[in-house]
C-alpha cells in the first residue's frame, strides 16, 4: 500500500507531544491525528489517533490500526522519518 506522511514540529516545547502528522494513503485517504511524542525514555514513539473513552482501561480508544506487525513498522518508521526531517529543516532555519 502506498502513502505518504506530512505534519509539523509541536510549537510547544515544554510538553511531551514533538509532532502532529496525518498519513494519506493512495493519494485518495487521510488520517489525522497522529502525534509524535517523547516517552518517558526520552524516546520517540507514534500514537495513533484516538479518543477518550473511560470505558477502556488506557482511558483512550483507538479509531484505527494496522492489523499486521509489517505495516505498522513500517507506518511508524515513516511518520518517525518525517519527523526527524523536520526537526532537522527547523534546525537549519
Amino acid at each position: 500500500m502506498e502513502f505518504k506522511v506530512r505534519g509539523h514540529l509541536a510549537k510547544d516545547k515544554g510538553r511531551n507531544v514533538a509532532g502532529f502528522y496525518e498519513v494519506v494513503f493512495e493519494d485518495s485517504f487521510v488520517v489525522r491525528g497522529f502525534l509524535v511524542v517523547k516517552n518517558y525514555k526520552n524516546k520517540l514513539d507514534v500514537l495513533f489517533p484516538s479518543v477518550p473513552d473511560k470505558r477502556e482501561e488506557s482511558g483512550w480508544r483507538q479509531l484505527g490500526y494496522p492489523i499486521t506487525a509489517e505495516f505498522r513498522a513500517a507506518l511508524i518508521n515513516e511518520i518517525l522519518r518525517t519527523h526527524l526531517e523536520n526537526v532537522t529543516l527547523a534546525q537549519q532555519e
